[in-house]
């Protein structure tokens, strides 16, 4: 006759005093938020950029993108580009936002999608959205790997657009 030895694991955790479990709620009720209650982006480049990706997905997508496709990526979705003259105008690193050849707000939509400055390099990656199949707006360029690569190219040669700051020795 066989005999099977079945172990059974007993052990127990111990229960939360009165006292733990008022703590632990007390700690925890400001970690639980409702999502609804969050305000929403700062700004209106931002709310564009959002689009309907999670920051979860948003973050698998671009951790396999190379480094400099991420920051392009990061700055658009948040809404600073540090060469743009609006964000360079809140730290008085620029005399006034607007830009030099279309006198409206230097920002991020203002450069891909209006201003007469990036004509030629708007050209090029609107028809390389399309050519992707996708639709020449932020939100479905930013849930596109291929489309930030792209985006990458677009703001590559404007990161330094600005000149030096007065007064240094180089």
């Amino acid at each position: 006759m066989l005999f099977s030895v079945i172990s059974i694991d007993f052990t127990l955790k111990p229960a939360l005093s009165a006292f733990r479990k008022c703590l632990l709620e007390r700690h925890t009720a400001l970690l639980r938020v409702d999502a609804r209650s969050l305000p929403g982006p700062k700004s209106k480049d931002a709310e564009r950029a959002m689009g309907r990706m999670t920051s979860t997905q948003a973050a698998r997508m671009l951790n396999k993108l190379p480094r400099g496709t991420r920051s392009v990526a990061t700055h658009i979705r948040s809404g600073h580009f540090p060469t743009a003259k609006s964000y360079r105008f809140r730290f008085k690193l620029s005399d006034s936002p607007l830009c030099s050849k279309c006198n409206e707000v230097d920002s991020i939509t203002n450069r891909i999608f209006r201003c007469r400055k990036f004509d030629q390099a708007g050209l090029f990656l609107r028809r390389r959205i399309y050519g992707l199949g996708l639709r020449f707006e932020m939100k479905y360029m930013l849930s596109n790997e291929e489309a930030l690569k792209s985006l990458y190219e677009f703001f590559k040669n404007q990161h330094s657009t600005h000149p030096p700051a007065s007064g240094s020795s180089t």
